[in-house]
């Protein structure tokens, strides 16, 4: 394996890592910002500021996700962007319809934010996984 191999090797996990830590940190903030006002606290200072920290974090996630993406070659920034339109077209699809159910009186289970990331997680992999296959 030549230098340059080695090098952009290097950098590609540099940048996954890099998402890695993002993803970690802000999934921690947002269960923090969660559970945190019923566990920990109760000072709804408290709970704004941990949520700041949480947008903040999101904003980090987004950008270590396009400099991740901007190390892949082209059929994994193809897979990565086909996976990442499915999840965000089912989560708009889901989260808006359980709106209108609940608002209409449809359905008794109250969803929080993190039902809508674990579907939205869940889909992400399936997806990756599918296109990932359906390009070998």
């Amino acid at each position: 394996m030549n230098n340059e191999a080695i090098s952009w090797a290097a950098r590609r996990r540099n940048k996954i890592l890099n998402l890695l830590g993002w993803t970690a940190l802000w999934l921690a903030s947002f269960a923090l910002a969660t559970f945190g006002p019923e566990v920990f606290w109760e000072q709804p200072g408290f709970t704004v500021a941990v949520i700041v920290v949480n947008l903040l974090l999101g904003a980090g996630v987004v950008v270590a996700n396009m400099q991740h993406l901007a190390t892949v070659d082209e059929l994994e920034r193809k897979i990565a962007l086909e996976a990442m339109a499915i999840t965000l077209g089912v989560g708009f699809v889901a989260g808006f319809t359980y709106s209108l159910l609940k608002g209409a009186q449809l359905v008794s289970f109250a969803a929080g934010p993190h039902h809508l990331l674990v579907l939205m997680a869940l889909v992400l992999l399936a997806a990756m996984v599918t296109a990932q296959r359906r390009h070998q």
